[in-house]
């Protein structure tokens, strides 16, 4: 599921004269990495256009893998004097053992201090499968509620960027059950 954003970041960096050897090493660590697991994403074989680096993401392991990927790619990141946030949603859906690969590699590269980062949204039952996943993830990770947003929020929410378009909204609003609407 990373591994076409990966390879897009990647080679966008590759392209940039800092860090474009650290970025050039990633691809081929995700070369080795989608060749080791056959990665398929929605019927779709996704391979690359770089040999791999033996040795680097390729063992067939995810947890091992995934780490020294997103080693590299962070390396890579840092040397150009850039970051890289992956953004997940419905994380809650991820196979366990595919979710413990993603923590162990994501703690690999907070403890180097590297610029990759994770932002997921899933259900409330997320937490705990992360936990069960691996025990410290819950440390690891921050895990805000999300909740309805208060009417006048959810108002300015519609209305602002629908005003930044030259866009009016009429509200219609229930004014006792059963007796219709009044429009605002």
């Amino acid at each position: 599921m990373l591994a076409p954003g990966l390879r897009l970041a990647m080679i966008r960096l590759a392209r940039e004269s800092r860090g474009r050897e650290f970025a050039r090493r990633a691809l081929r660590g995700l070369a080795g990495f989608v060749g080791a697991l056959k990665v398929k994403y929605q019927d779709i074989e996704v391979g690359l256009d770089f040999d791999p680096e033996p040795g680097l993401a390729d063992n067939g392991d995810p947890e091992l893998d995934l780490q020294a990927l997103l080693e590299s790619v962070g390396e890579a990141c840092a040397s150009a004097g850039t970051g890289l946030a992956m953004f997940v949603d419905e994380l809650q859906y991820v196979p366990e053992g595919d979710l413990a690969a993603l923590i162990v590699a994501l703690h690999r590269t907070a403890q180097r201090q590297l610029p990759v980062t994770l932002v997921g949204a899933g259900l409330p039952q997320l937490r705990g499968r992360m936990g069960r996943a691996k025990s410290y993830a819950e440390r690891l990770f921050d895990f805000p509620e999300v909740g309805p947003l208060p009417p006048e929020a959810a108002t300015v929410a519609i209305t602002k960027p629908a005003a930044d378009l030259s866009v009016e909204f009429q509200f219609m609003r229930r004014i006792m059950p059963g007796s219709g609407w009044e429009l605002r």
